[in-house]
């Protein structure tokens, strides 16, 4: 039997949650920055969207006419924005071995990585002495 975890979708540098219910992407450490699944674009398997962080919001207190904007043009496969987020770790990485190949835009991790994207460092514990990995 295959374990399931919930999956976040990785744009860039921003992790964000596959929230079903409200149909809608959300950033994971900031849930104001949300792309609406109306936005995207049904293209039967695959959604489509061209992301930009001046579109979401993720810049703040910046002179947006005056930054540098990355744009990304997604293509997500239908099973991940319809899977409720729980996707099986061989789905996943044949996923993301496919959207590196093709170019799709995006990357599958879980809440470790997310919050790694986030600025939390990584403790372990070793012999009973906690230790931050920098």
């Amino acid at each position: 039997m295959m374990t399931t975890e919930k999956t976040l979708l990785i744009i860039g540098s921003a992790p964000f949650t596959i929230d079903t219910e409200q149909r809608e992407l959300r950033r994971f450490n900031r849930p104001e920055q949300k792309i609406p699944f109306d936005h995207l674009k049904n293209d039967g398997p695959f959604y489509s969207y061209r992301y930009t962080g001046k579109t979401i919001g993720v810049y703040e207190r910046i002179d947006l006419d005056n930054i540098q904007d990355v744009t990304i043009d997604l293509i997500i496969p239908s099973l991940i924005i319809e899977s409720n987020g729980l996707i099986t770790a061989v789905l996943k990485d044949d996923l993301n071995r496919m959207s590196q190949k093709e170019g799709w835009g995006f990357f599958l991790g879980d809440e470790t990585l997310a919050m790694r994207l986030s600025g939390k460092l990584p403790h372990i514990d070793l012999a009973g002495t906690d230790f931050t990995i920098d």
